[in-house]
């Protein structure tokens, strides 16, 4: 039922489709727009440039962006939307040996992500920009493969991610980041899911967020978030909520039996995601604009925290 039949050759051809050039720059000029507006008619600021240029903490600069600026939630996830599409079809276009064009969509998507604040939509920029490559370009496992990425690869990622946790800690040393990557990428991305279950169940109408656009209408309550105000003592405009993949808002929502539902829910729901984003693109684009974009676009825009 969720089949999708996609070769090779034809991901080489779509990549040459005027369609999903068109498609691609339909999304940069809209990402101008959000961009443009959430800065002009609300009090969002881009967060990144607002850290490195005024000094300003860019945690509260995130927050604020978050909470206080005043934008639609749709504004901001379509700001994160068209970095991810920018970001592929950089990486198509360093394959299709367009260097500066690939170059230069890498820096677009780099600005739109980091709007917001948040420090994983820029990494994935270059994750994703990569992927995009190599996926095409094929990946021969190598010592030099090893050498180079121990080498150059890895330090230049420490490295960025030294630059942009310093934006948000104030006099960060070696050993305080070092610590901050343990925590944060070990303890921090597992936490959340033991501490759901390690207190007493929390009330309140979480099932709201289950339910598309609910948050037009309903100022409902969102269960990560509210374990981070439970667990960690902070407000509600002061951190963010408790990464715990689904198993958490399905323990909110329906208690022990939705736990272990959750991943067939999960699973299901992603299959039919898929297939759905496919034929929209199909539908009101081209098939080219499919080929490359629905299933990255659905599991990048889809997170499971």
């Amino acid at each position: 039922v969720f089949k999708i039949d996609i070769n090779r050759v034809e991901v080489l051809k779509a990549i040459d489709a005027k369609k999903l050039s068109r498609f691609v720059k339909g999304a940069l000029w809209y990402g101008l727009l959000v961009l443009a507006i959430s800065t002009l008619f609300f009090e969002y600021k881009h967060a990144f440039l607002y850290a490195t240029l005024g000094g300003e903490n860019l945690i509260q600069t995130r927050l604020h962006n978050a909470y206080l600026s005043g934008i639609p939630s749709q504004l901001s996830v379509g700001l994160v939307f068209c970095s991810k599409i920018i970001a592929i079809y950089s990486g198509l276009s360093l394959y299709k040996k367009k260097i500066r064009s690939g170059l230069s969509y890498m820096a677009v998507a780099a600005v739109f992500a980091s709007a917001a604040g948040d420090k994983a939509p820029v990494l994935m920029c270059l994750g994703i920009g990569s992927i995009s490559y190599y996926s095409l370009k094929g990946v021969k496992i190598s010592a030099r493969l090893f050498f180079y990425t121990g080498l150059i690869g890895l330090p230049a990622v420490y490295f960025l991610t030294f630059l942009v946790v310093g934006l948000q800690i104030s006099e960060l040393s070696i050993v305080d980041f070092n610590v901050y990557l343990l925590s944060r990428i070990g303890v921090g991305q597992m936490a959340g899911t033991f501490e759901a279950f390690s207190i007493p169940r929390l009330s309140g109408d979480f099932y709201w967020h289950a339910i598309p656009f609910a948050s037009l209408f309903v100022d409902y309550p969102i269960y990560d978030k509210q374990l981070m105000m439970a667990v960690e003592g902070y407000g509600l405009h002061e951190m963010g909520v408790k990464n715990s993949l689904f198993i958490s808002e399905a323990y909110g929502m329906g208690g022990w039996p939705l736990v272990f539902a959750s991943p067939i829910v999960v699973g299901f729901s992603y299959a039919l995601g898929v297939k759905l984003l496919y034929e929209f693109f199909v539908y009101f684009f081209d098939r080219s604009v499919a080929v490359i974009y629905a299933l990255p676009i659905y599991i990048l825009t889809s997170a499971l925290t």
